[in-house]
């Protein structure tokens, strides 16, 4: 497992340094931070057999110069839906393929169980996906991949009086507006944004539905040889017991 970050250990040659808070645009290099899956929707609105599903799975990039995280794909929704890639066999769209396609250039291994293919583990009933350098079940978090940016200029939004924070700490997008300046201009901003498949025919429900997958680039030979950090459903934090204990965190996995 990777060793826990101590944000108080710094780099004395770091201190002070004012570093780029924009990933540049154009093919760049990310590890994978962390993924995890929203909550499993059996029988969803337009289910035609008992076995339809749908799940949201979840994505966070580590930026490998900068060390900045990006979530975001161009895939034409608002926040948070920008965010989240439906995985799910609902009537005669499955986007299964999109995902195991997607898991397989990533550089994923697969675990097969009863007959089944999967590249998450059980945890306590829950999906999880490992870490590279798990012992049992080696995983995807940590891993590279070479992904695309683009800047697009966005409106800075602002919540509207009385809104309040869902549990994930967001406003629901009904409740945000636009932020405008004294003269009443909208007041925008640059956010990164990775490049993802698009329908060949925008006006087709089932290829926008299957599309809308972060694009992988080309690995050198030692890019593919590049870990980075992660981050599990254990904080990668130091505690000031483990400091005291000089324990490391273990994580145990049960199918």
């Amino acid at each position: 497992m990777s060793e826990k970050y101590d944000p108080l250990a710094y780099q004395e040659d770091q201190i002070g340094q004012t570093e780029e808070e924009v990933i540049p645009e154009g093919e760049q290099l990310f590890t994978l931070w962390n993924m995890w899956f929203g909550n499993l929707k059996m029988n969803p609105p337009g289910a035609r057999r008992s076995t339809d599903f749908k799940v949201f799975l979840n994505m966070k990039w580590k930026h490998d110069k900068t060390g900045l995280f990006l979530s975001r794909v161009n895939n034409g929704q608002g926040d948070p839906w920008n965010r989240m890639f439906p995985v799910q066999r609902i009537g005669n769209t499955d986007t299964r393929p999109m995902y195991n396609e997607f898991m397989i250039s990533l550089g994923a291994k697969n675990y097969r169980k009863n007959g089944t293919v999967g590249y998450h583990v059980m945890e306590n009933n829950q999906r999880v996906f490992t870490p590279h350098d798990d012992k049992e079940f080696p995983g995807v978090l940590g891993l590279p991949a070479k992904l695309t940016v683009i800047h697009k200029e966005v409106p800075v939004m602002k919540a509207i009086e009385g809104a309040v924070k869902n549990q994930y700490g967001r406003y629901d997008p009904k409740e945000l507006i636009e932020t405008r300046d004294e003269k009443d201009k909208i007041i925008t901003q640059i956010k990164e944004f990775i490049v993802c498949t698009t329908p060949v025919d925008p006006n087709d429900f089932k290829q926008r539905i299957e599309s809308g997958w972060p694009i992988l680039g080309t690995l050198t030979v030692a890019e593919k040889k590049i870990r980075g950090e992660y981050q599990t459903k254990t904080e990668n934090i130091v505690t000031d017991e483990e400091v005291a204990e000089g324990k490391k965190a273990e994580q145990k996995v049960d199918w």
